[in-house]
């Protein structure tokens, strides 16, 4: 994705930085990605050490935006040209092997975001001077589709996907707002409105159900939630004057929430939710600008646990304030998938020793019977590169056994929610109309976060 002001214009995007890291721990890679359009090279650097870098290409073209595929490690970047008619998309390895041209003849294309679960890529481009939103497919075929035209944004700038809900956001400069639409180009809407300042840099943290963007004059990430409903009320989540002009990557994975931001003056910083920014990463050279980045996980060989899983880690109590830190526990055996879930032995609306006074007046039946007590259920999503190949699982287990899985590289992430019956009224009614599932019988009563994904591969 690529960032720039409102006041910019095509032939000073020549110039610009871009980033993209990825995560790994035991499961993950901890690195991070640096495109320098102004010295034509690809950096690579450990997202937990500051200072330290390596070149890993020195020849690239004119880079602007750039999206990593989550599943095999392709970078995609968008190539401005010199000539404008003759902008491209270019595929990668992360190594810096094998660039090939996905799209072409392409003019100017700045910002880029990947769906990784539809092999879509999403990127802007200007159409007789007006910068539009389109997209194409990761093999290039068939040719690119305009999803939204610059007649009716005013000034699209950066852009990335919300894979869970099927929905694109940008940052729209000129018009300065966040806006949004579905990922067929449907229902464009405007969610946040009048923000006084210029726009770069959006990312969407699909985990947790969030957008942030860069707002330049305040030096701060604001944030709005993707269930929210338009007109929308953004709140800051990092506030510092390190902030300014750039690209901007958030993983939703941590906790805090960590965000990485490529700046103007040849820097990468680093910051976590409502904390301070510090800079991971300088780069001495006066033609160096900052202006893209991108976030993803990229998939390894599964871990082996050092124990063997249980149906019953630690017990401990779901309330209103639980939050979900830890990764599910993998074990893979041929085509199947064992996934472990941290442990809820009951549900409570109690939160550290009294009950808080919103929740006390959730309308809830009388607890006077086992019918009407809290339960426990798990929210699975299991995300694969081909969305007929995704699953979501509402369990009342925390350990799942998958069977028969295809080949190919999975997400699985979780959460939990407290259940209770609803009045017989409500069942019967339900009843008569042959609805006799869970979820058509309980309601929500409270949910926690989704929790960081785990990654697993099933070979051919």
């Amino acid at each position: 994705m690529v960032n720039t002001k409102s006041t910019n214009m095509p032939s000073i995007l020549l110039t610009i930085l871009s980033l993209v890291f990825i995560l790994t721990g035991t499961a993950f890679a901890q690195e991070v990605y640096v495109i320098d359009s102004g010295n034509s090279r690809l950096y690579k650097a450990d997202k937990n050490t500051a200072g330290q870098s390596d070149i890993l290409l020195s020849t690239l073209p004119t880079p602007h935006g750039i999206a990593v595929d989550p599943d095999n490690g392709d970078i995609y970047y968008t190539d401005g040209s010199t000539n404008p008619t003759n902008g491209r998309i270019i595929r990668v390895n992360k190594d810096g092997t094998n660039q090939t041209i996905v799209a072409s003849g392409l003019k100017t294309p700045t910002g880029i975001a990947l769906d990784a679960v539809n092999d879509m890529l999403y990127f802007v481009q200007y159409v007789e001077l007006l910068p539009s939103i389109f997209k194409v497919s990761t093999s290039g075929s068939p040719d690119p589709t305009l999803l939204i035209s610059g007649i009716t944004t005013t000034g699209p700038i950066d852009v990335d996907v919300d894979t869970v809900n099927n929905k694109i956001y940008w940052t729209d400069a000129r018009g300065a707002s966040i806006r949004r639409a579905t990922t067929a180009g449907l229902s464009e809407e405007v969610l946040v409105d009048n923000i006084s300042a210029p726009l770069s840099g959006i990312a969407v943290d699909s985990t947790n159900g969030f957008v942030y963007w860069i707002n330049d004059i305040f030096h701060r990430i604001d944030y709005i939630s993707v269930a929210a409903t338009a007109p929308a009320t953004a709140l800051t989540a990092v506030s510092d004057s390190l902030l300014n002009e750039g690209g901007l990557a958030v993983d939703g994975s941590q906790s805090p929430v960590e965000f990485f931001i490529a700046k103007n003056s040849s820097q990468v910083l680093k910051a976590t939710h409502s904390g301070a920014a510090s800079v991971l990463l300088s780069i001495s050279n006066g033609a160096s600008q900052p202006s893209d980045v991108g976030f993803y996980n990229v998939a390894t060989p599964t871990p082996t646990p050092t124990a063997t899983p249980t149906t019953e880690p630690l017990s401990s109590i779901l309330n209103p304030g639980t939050q979900i830190s830890d990764i599910p526990v993998v074990t893979v055996a041929g085509r199947k998938a064992t996934i472990v879930l941290r442990y809820f032995s009951a549900a409570s609306l109690t939160l550290s020793g009294t009950i808080q006074k919103n929740l006390a007046e959730i309308e809830l039946l009388p607890a006077t019977s086992s019918d009407n007590k809290l339960l426990v259920r798990y929210d699975v999503k299991v995300s694969a590169a081909k969305k007929k190949d995704s699953q979501r699982l509402l369990s009342k287990r925390n350990q799942l056994a998958l069977k028969g899985l295809k080949p190919g590289n999975y997400t699985v992430t979780y959460s939990a929610t407290a259940y209770q019956k609803k009045s017989k009224a409500m069942i019967e009614k339900a009843k008569s109309k042959g609805k006799t599932g869970f979820t058509d019988t309980h309601k929500k009563v409270f949910s926690t976060n989704f929790s960081p994904p785990a990654r697993f591969t099933i070979q051919k």
